[in-house]
C-alpha cells in the first residue's frame, strides 16, 4: 500500500497499477470481513489512477513518469507527426475533391433534366370539359 501511495503521489500510473495489483493479491489472501477498509482504499486509488491517466491523455502529456528529470523528444516523433499531418491533408483534399465532383455531377444532371423539359412541348390532355351558361354555372349537358 505504501508503494501504491508513493506511485500515485509521483503520478507514475504504470507503477501505481502494478502496486495496486500486488496489494490486491495480498488483500485477497485475508478474510473478506477483515479487509473492508483496504478494499475501499484500493477502490479509491483505482479511481485516482483512472482520473490521472485520463487527465494526461486529455492534456497530451508524455507517457514518461513525472519523476524523470529530463525527457528529450526523439526526432522520429517529429517525422511521424509530420507524416500524419501530410496524410491528413491528403485525405482532406481527396474528400473535398470528391465533394466537388459529386456537386458537379449533380448540377450537370439537373441542367440536363431542365434542358430536356424545355425542348419538349408540354402535353396537356383534356379528359373532361363542362359547358357553362352565361352566368358561369354549369349546364346539364356535358361534353366528353
Amino acid at each position: 500500500m505504501q508503494q501504491l501511495s508513493d506511485a500515485v503521489r509521483r503520478q507514475d500510473w504504470r507503477a501505481a497499477r502494478t502496486a495496486r495489483a500486488a496489494a490486491w493479491e495480498e488483500v485477497n489472501k485475508l478474510a473478506d470481513d477483515l479487509t473492508r477498509e483496504e478494499r475501499k482504499t484500493l477502490w479509491e486509488y483505482k479511481q485516482r489512477i483512472l482520473a490521472g491517466e485520463a487527465r494526461e491523455r486529455h492534456n497530451g502529456a508524455s507517457v514518461e513518469p513525472r519523476n524523470s528529470r529530463v525527457w528529450v523528444r526523439p526526432p522520429e516523433a517529429d517525422l511521424i507527426q509530420e507524416q500524419r499531418r501530410v496524410a491528413a491533408a491528403r485525405t482532406r483534399a481527396a474528400i473535398e475533391e470528391r465533394r466537388r465532383e459529386k456537386a458537379a455531377r449533380k448540377a450537370a444532371a439537373k441542367a440536363k433534366v431542365e434542358a430536356e423539359q424545355k425542348r419538349q412541348p408540354r402535353e396537356v390532355r383534356v379528359v373532361e370539359s363542362v359547358r357553362t351558361v352565361s352566368g358561369g354555372l354549369p349546364s346539364l349537358g356535358k361534353r366528353r
